[in-house]
This record gives structure tokens, sequence and C-alpha cells, in this order.
């Protein structure tokens, strides 16, 4: 929402808007539920929050934190993987492999790094799990990471992408 979040009760068809003061009255540009049952929250310039469940037994909005491991940034696209962990894609700082169980970064792609760990560009649009050892960022072309080399590989208009301008995948 811009700015806070709704939840919406099925049940009974109706929805509360909640503004946490942590978020600043921020618009919430994505939101993922990971395998614990917390939700991930990717702002439009204040980085990420997570709503963590156990935090907001009696008040739902006690559960709402900032992570500061993520900067202050516009946050493209959240996502989880079937391994269970959040996937972070910024317009300007790459892309972060979070474990929601820690909430440490596991792995950050960039265009800094070895050669073969480059992403073409910062600004990362999405991150689409392809099969159980294939992420593809969505960056300046496509990026190919294999997550068992932990590899990066290249698809851009010179490998006959009609564009370097992709901006989702499903």
């Amino acid at each position: 929402m811009q700015p806070g979040v709704m939840v919406y009760d099925e049940l009974t068809g109706t929805g509360k808007v909640y503004q946490p003061a942590v978020m600043q009255r921020n618009t919430i540009r994505q939101i993922a539920e990971d395998r614990l049952g917390n939700i991930w929250l990717g702002s439009h310039g204040l980085g990420v929050f997570k709503w963590i469940r156990t935090r907001a037994i009696n008040n739902l909005e006690d559960g709402f934190v900032k992570y500061k491991a993520v900067p202050n940034t516009m946050i493209e696209k959240v996502n989880t993987d079937r391994k269970g962990y959040v996937w972070i894609c910024t317009n300007g700082s790459g892309a972060y492999k979070i474990d929601p169980l820690t909430d440490s970064i596991v792995d950050h792609f960039s265009t800094d790094g070895p050669e073969n760990r480059r992403l073409l560009a910062n600004g990362v649009a999405d991150a689409f799990e392809y099969d159980d050892t294939t992420m593809i960022f969505v960056s300046g072309g496509l990026n190919i990471l294999n997550t068992k080399t932990n590899t990066i590989s290249h698809i851009t208009s010179a490998e006959g992408l009609p564009s370097d301008i992709v901006m989702s995948m499903q």
C-alpha cells in the first residue's frame, strides 16, 4: 500500500490498514512470506522490513522491524525459493540471498567481485527460480546463477535477446 500495510481477513471479507512507525509512511512495493510464516516487505526507498509472527502475538504492529542488512534503497522484488531462502532485488545494490532462520545474508550478487560471479548491472528487477540449481536475475539482460557452482553466466542482446531491458520473468 501507499503508505502502510493492509491485512485482509478472508473469512469476514474485511481489511484493516496499519501504518507502523518503523516504516515512516513509506510505500511497500513487494511482499513475500518465508517458510516460518514471517513476512518480508520491500519498500520504495527504505529497504526491507520484516514482520515477525512471534513478536506480533499480542499486537500485530509489534511484529514489524527494519531489516538493516540491506541498504535503504528501492526494493524491486522479494521472492522465496523452494529451499526457503528469501531473495531481495534492489534497484541499485544488486541481489541478496537471505536465510530467514538466522536473518543473515548468505550471498550478495552485484557488479563487483570475481568475473564469474558478477551481475551485468546492479539494478535487479527480478530473481526467478528456474529449477533446483538455477536462479535467473533480470539485470541488464539475463544473469544465470548456477546455485551448485555459485557462478553466473549471461544472456544479452549479443546472444539473441531482443533487448537488454528485461523487467520480469515468470
